[in-house]
């Protein structure tokens, strides 16, 4: 294929590709509006629209936020999480404030009091949508980002003879104590975390339906300490040896740590500073 039909294969492409991203902007973005003017005309002074009204408004929220995050496909990647945490943050603002908003649009003059009154009930759905797929957008990179340190660990490698096999392998080292500090303290720490929230924020936060409340404390308080404890358990990974010798194991962390055993028993149960229990220093 010539330079030039290549060229022109490749711009053909990326012009369907963007036909395909408006039709999924464009199209849910008018049936969304179209479902919410239906669903505020078939409000009358008499009646307040029923289960089609309150149908059409949901659904045409939602369609109107899935246009708006799908919108979001075309930018840069920084520019796409700009962009959806600011639309999550007005979703937010908007869910929150939404008893407020609906009691001052029946305020307004008939027949555009009641119709707005339920077209607003279409946030809810919208709100909903866009913190969700913030959330799996989060945890598409977290995923992402786990492949890629695991393909970085140094899978196991095993040698040594037939009857006095070894491994190496890539583990994180913590002391008993070290490692109870940690979980304790992350528990902690996340604790005072929802507690400060939830007094600092106390005016939005109860308003909050208790779905939503968890998926705020998720992303705010559990997903931050998570990678949190990630980086330190990651930077306490080095590799470490597992030898197999007769009638002992011995365990090389950069100290040699011997575990003997026997054909009844797999090790010993005791401790000293820190160290498994049955274990000693190759050299002693």
């Amino acid at each position: 294929m010539s330079g030039s039909g290549a060229a022109a294969t490749v711009s053909a492409g990326v012009t369907h590709r963007s036909a395909i991203r408006r039709w999924f902007v464009l199209a849910p973005a008018l049936a969304g509006i179209l479902l919410c003017a239906i669903g505020g005309a078939l409000v009358t002074p008499t009646s307040d629209g029923g289960l089609p009204a309150y149908l059409c408004v949901l659904i045409g929220g939602w369609a109107v936020a899935f246009s708006a995050v799908n919108a979001l496909s075309g930018w840069e990647e920084r520019w796409q999480w700009a962009g959806h945490i600011a639309l999550t943050a007005g979703a937010f603002a908007l869910a929150v404030s939404i008893t407020p908003l609906i009691q001052e649009a029946a305020t307004l003059p008939e027949p555009w009091g009641r119709a707005l009154a339920v077209v607003a009930l279409g946030i809810p759905p919208a709100a909903g949508w866009i913190v969700i797929t913030l959330v799996g957008r989060i945890s598409a990179r977290i995923d992402r980002a786990a492949s890629h340190r695991a393909a970085a660990v140094v899978s196991p490698q095993w040698s040594g003879l037939d009857g006095r096999p070894e491994v190496t392998v890539s583990a994180s080292l913590f002391t008993m104590r070290a490692l109870t500090a940690l979980v304790v303290g992350t528990i902690i720490a996340g604790g005072v975390l929802a507690v400060a929230l939830l007094i600092v924020a106390e005016r939005w936060v109860l308003r909050l339906p208790p779905l939503m409340l968890v998926v705020v404390l998720g992303a705010l308080v559990a997903m931050p300490l998570s990678a949190a404890l990630h980086v330190v358990v990651n930077r306490r990974r080095r590799p470490v040896t597992i030898r197999w010798r007769t009638g002992a194991v011995e365990i090389d962390t950069g100290e040699r740590w011997t575990v003997p055993f026997s054909s009844g028993t797999a090790g010993a149960a005791a401790s000293r500073a820190g160290r498994p229990g049955g274990l000693r220093a190759a050299d002693e």
